[in-house]
């Protein structure tokens, strides 16, 4: 992906370009974009014989909200993640303690997920998860993921 980087940086000269692993997002004028778009198709089916998901690739409008990595974006207004990875990382806290996976496990989980999430408007997320137990030992969490 280091070759589509450089292409839509340099080649095609995209300021406002975010990627991360294969998700990759443009920002820019309607016109500008699908034009832009038609280019880094025919790129990726030239040079790296890859495609984008039909279902993935569509042009949006930014005031209402563009859906990147489980966040949607919004122009200046702080990232707010989406009701889907909230409920998906509930369950995954409750089938942990289901099957009885060991305290520390969780809780790097739970430091992780906190991690991604705290990029996000997400207070009302973190107030209200009954994994918070998991993040109040947080300052003396070391890197083997135990609490001390």
């Amino acid at each position: 992906m280091n070759a589509v980087d450089h292409f839509i940086t340099d080649y095609l000269g995209v300021g406002r370009y975010l990627r991360y692993v294969d998700d990759f997002c443009c920002v820019g004028e309607k016109r500008e974009l699908h034009d832009l778009r038609l280019r880094i198709i025919a790129y990726l089916d030239q040079h790296l014989h890859l495609s984008i998901d039909p279902g993935k690739d569509r042009v949006l409008a930014a005031k209402n909200g563009v859906t990147f990595l489980g966040f949607v974006l919004r122009p200046n207004k702080r990232p707010r993640i989406k009701r889907a990875s909230i409920k998906r990382f509930r369950r995954r806290i409750k089938l942990a303690h289901r099957i009885g996976v060991p305290d520390p496990d969780i809780a790097r989980s739970v430091a992780s997920w906190y991690g991604y999430a705290r990029l996000a408007d997400v207070r009302q997320v973190l107030a209200s998860a009954s994994a918070l137990k998991y993040l109040s030992c947080h300052k003396d969490f070391d890197t083997s993921g135990h609490c001390g």
